[in-house]
């Protein structure tokens, strides 16, 4: 099963949901909002 996204034009507005090859296919016309998480030890390693 291929990893689905909320898809959103330039100015944010909700399009729909896509899936991630599409997202990432040449110029789909829409975007998905990324997410980062860094988990760091007190020692300063990852």
């Amino acid at each position: 099963m291929e990893e689905l996204f909320d898809t959103f034009d330039k100015n944010g507005n909700f399009l729909g949901v896509q899936t991630k090859s599409f997202c990432h296919s040449e110029n789909p016309g829409c975007y998905h909002k990324p997410v980062w998480i860094w988990i760091v030890n007190g020692g300063g390693r990852y």
